[in-house]
């Protein structure tokens, strides 16, 4: 992978308040930041349906829900579906395999290892302890580490347990968060 090929590539963790926070993160990324965003988040009992609608609404990207050997183009936001989890596998196609324990942790080491120095990975609110080894896989590949500011989020432990675990490159509250990606992207 070349060092110097442009980060165009986020990929996002997070569970409890996930869905509010993904919103907002959307909201803010402006229309001329071209990437693909592939997001592991537990949607709870809210409906596929309405998850697409409200998403679509609050992004420029394509919004969808992974499906196995669908290939990751620019412009998309990819949904892990639900009791799914999914992996990148070479040359950018995503594999779904039964939901695993650490969900985060298995997109952000499967896109650090197709993408490398490409990948933006996002570690936001979440009641559980996954993201921190991912980031370490996506630091290593000489990507980017962001994780939302565990004072700002919902449930605190997931950032919290990132920034235990890696000591990213970057924490930040979600309202500076657009900014912070618009500029790596750039």
């Amino acid at each position: 992978m070349k060092m110097n090929a442009q980060r165009n590539i986020i990929v996002i963790g997070t569970a409890s308040g996930g869905f509010t926070a993904l919103c907002k993160l959307l909201e803010g990324l402006a229309a001329t930041v071209d990437v693909t965003v592939l997001a592991a988040f537990d949607s709870g009992s809210l409906p596929a349906a309405s998850v697409l609608q409200v998403l679509g609404h609050q992004s420029h990207l394509k919004v969808s829900y992974a499906h196995d050997g669908m290939v990751v183009q620019q412009g998309q936001l990819i949904l892990s579906p639900m009791a799914q989890s999914m992996q990148i596998v070479e040359p950018g196609v995503i594999e779904l395999v039964a939901l695993t324990s650490r969900p985060v942790d298995l997109l952000f080491e499967t896109a650090a290892g197709v993408y490398g120095n490409r990948v933006i990975a996002i570690v936001l609110t979440g009641g559980v302890r996954d993201g921190a080894r991912g980031l370490i896989a996506v630091e290593a590949a000489h990507g980017v580490g962001v994780v939302q500011d565990p004072a700002d989020a919902l449930a605190e432990t997931m950032p919290r347990s990132a920034i235990r675990g890696d000591h990213p490159n970057y924490c930040t509250r979600m309202e500076d968060m657009p900014k912070l990606l618009a500029s790596l992207v750039r």
